[in-house]
């Protein structure tokens, strides 16, 4: 008989890989399963219409004294369990506790892996092994005790990275584990609307892709529609900067951009982020980031710091509109820390180490909100590196010698908590170094 569940999935994650787990999450509920698939019978059950709802727990965990009830609840409630599988993760005592607590369920066979980045089974890789990308959890089965042996397990994992199946293929296999078809089966149809879409939008390209400004300048004019238009303008810009850069991407030709950046940057201007709701201007701020970074990966630092400015005011009104919200709080330490990277490869030291300070000062809030969790004292240590490293280019040898102090006391706190982990050994090993 079937469980019966509340959600279609959980997506576990390391909160340094947030903004990955929202890409999924939002491209499994968006998903519409192919026609002919609705109604099929196999081996995961009936083939629904939508694979929603996703469970996203740094978003959908409410206020509770005690979370890993409200986790085990949740688990308990899924039908499957994604995990985005990264160094960040591997290393994440939460992560790794969600799969054991999944597994324990009898629920192993229902565990989807997806590679964001490092690789698999690194562990076994002399002088790879930070490389590690699989937790504990994942990597050795269950023995009849409900604890993990030394028998190896072999993880169902699609690849995004760039090497591997890529991005889009990755998804798709995903949403082909969760209702237990075949890739081929998805993939066609995938590819016949990316292929008219492509179409689409490369004569949009050739035409010099004003649409994007018709969009913005009708939503300006005409009140009344102006949400509808925004969000065609919205998904558009995304589109862009997701699915056309990953294409343009593959052959070399990030060049084909700069038009888009352009006239999405005149686009955003003329949007005030006092005038948007929440989910608008986060799409606003995660595609000024890409756009950031599409120029950061072009070597453009001067044109790379107007989105990345951008992106940051967005996010910070986002965090004053939503200010308990600590993936918010997260996401504004993100958007300083590649603010002040430009800085930095700008060799402005100054301002760079301006920026890098107020990432600083946000990880050490997350991590005296919640000092238990692994990811954000990683990431205040991250940010301790970085202070160290500034300091020393600097001259101000005193300053590198305390902050690297704050990085071994940080990596030695996590190292207490699990000697076994061979991962906090080197991190404290290095710490040392």
């Amino acid at each position: 008989m079937k469980d019966q569940t509340n959600y279609r999935a959980f997506i576990s994650y390391s909160h340094a890989d947030a903004r990955q787990a929202r890409s999924i999450h939002r491209f499994i509920e968006a998903f519409s399963v192919p026609k002919h698939l609705i109604g099929r019978q196999t081996d995961h059950g009936v083939v629904p219409r939508r694979l929603r709802p996703v469970f996203k727990d740094r978003e959908e965990l409410p206020s509770a004294s005690d979370l890993s009830v409200v986790v085990d609840a949740a688990l308990k409630a899924s039908e499957h369990l994604i995990i985005v599988c990264s160094p960040n993760s591997a290393t994440s005592r939460w992560v790794n506790q969600e799969v054991l607590t999944f597994k324990r369920m009898g629920r192993a066979g229902r565990i989807l892996c997806i590679i964001v980045s490092g690789e698999p089974n690194a562990t076994d890789i002399p002088g790879r092994e930070s490389e590690e990308c699989f937790c504990d959890a994942l990597r050795f089965r269950l023995g009849d005790d409900g604890q993990l042996t030394n028998e190896r397990a072999e993880p169902v994992a699609a690849d995004a990275r760039p090497g591997g199946d890529g991005l889009t293929v990755a998804r798709l296999k995903l949403v082909a584990g969760m209702i237990g078809v075949g890739l081929d089966e998805l993939r066609q149809r995938d590819l016949q609307r990316r292929h008219r879409r492509m179409a689409v939008i490369t004569a949009a390209s050739v035409a010099g892709m004003g649409i994007t400004m018709m969009l913005a300048w009708a939503a300006l004019v005409a009140r009344n529609d102006a949400e509808d238009r925004r969000a065609q303008a919205d998904d558009l810009i995304g589109f862009m900067l997701g699915d056309l850069r990953e294409r343009l991407n593959e052959v070399g030709r990030l060049d084909v951009l700069d038009s888009v950046a352009v006239k999405a940057l005149d686009y955003f201007e003329n949007l005030p982020v006092k005038d948007l709701n929440d989910e608008a201007l986060a799409n606003r701020a995660e595609a000024l980031l890409q756009l950031g970074q599409v120029q950061l990966t072009r070597g453009n630092l001067k044109e790379a710091m107007a989105p990345f400015g951008e992106s940051l005011r967005a996010v910070e009104e986002l965090s004053v509109r939503n200010p308990t919200n600590l993936d918010l709080l997260f996401d504004l330490g993100q958007a300083h820390f590649w603010v002040g990277y430009v800085y930095w490869e700008k060799k402005d030291l100054d301002a760079a180490d301006q920026s890098m300070r107020r990432y600083y000062e946000i990880s050490e809030k997350l991590y005296n909100t919640t000092p238990d969790n692994d990811d954000y004292i990683l990431e205040l240590g991250f940010s301790f590196n970085n202070l160290a490293i500034l300091s020393d280019r600097r001259g101000d040898i005193k300053a590198a010698l305390e902050y690297n102090l704050q990085m071994i006391d940080l990596s030695r706190t996590i190292y207490e908590r699990d000697k076994e982990n061979d991962t906090y050994g080197r991190a404290l090993a290095e710490a040392y170094s």
